[in-house]
């Protein structure tokens, strides 16, 4: 993982294409997966849990700090989305879908990892965002607004779980560095 924040700012100020499930990062855009659409306002976040440890011997101070771990989650607004992009990422194990703006989730219905990639306008200068085991999810607090001013957008949260092949999580870098 090459992640730092100078990296990490500069991924955020470019624009560019999420790709659901790419398979082969050598082939041509869109990887063998499916491009969802323009990815803006994205957001790579650390939800880490620590827990303190203390020594009485020492009148109670801190004497280490132990990661009990926490979610990484990608969380961004597709615009320009293709039709069927809920439908792509959001199938849940016994093929129900959820369908943009209607209440027809199935609660219950596990809903399956897959790749997905943030894949920059410019990927020669600006860092793409491999998930290697993407979790979609809706944001807790999603609202979809409906305005003559605005252009409708689909809010995506993805949580990063660990691939059970590859053992990763995700990697952050320049896009030909990565690997599937």
């Amino acid at each position: 993982m090459s992640w730092n924040s100078q990296s990490y700012a500069r991924m955020q100020r470019a624009e560019g294409r999420l790709v659901w499930n790419p398979t082969d990062l050598s082939a041509a855009f869109p990887f063998g997966g499916t491009d969802l659409g323009r990815c803006v306002d994205k957001v790579l976040r650390f939800q880490r849990n620590y827990r303190d440890v203390t020594a009485e011997e020492f009148g109670g101070d801190v004497q280490t700090t132990i990661e009990l771990g926490g979610p990484t989650v990608f969380a961004c607004m597709v615009m320009g989305v293709v039709d069927n992009a809920y439908d792509l990422v959001m199938a849940s194990a016994n093929g129900d879908t959820y369908k943009v703006f209607s209440n027809t989730e199935t609660p219950g219905g596990e809903v399956s990892g897959q790749p997905l990639l943030f894949y920059p306008n410019d990927p020669t200068n600006h860092e793409a965002l491999l998930v290697h085991h993407a979790l979609p999810t809706m944001p807790p607090d999603a609202a979809q607004r409906f305005a003559i001013d605005e252009r409708l957008g689909l809010p995506l949260l993805f949580r990063c779980a660990r691939d059970p092949e590859t053992d990763k999580v995700y990697d952050l870098g320049i896009f030909g560095d990565l690997s599937l």
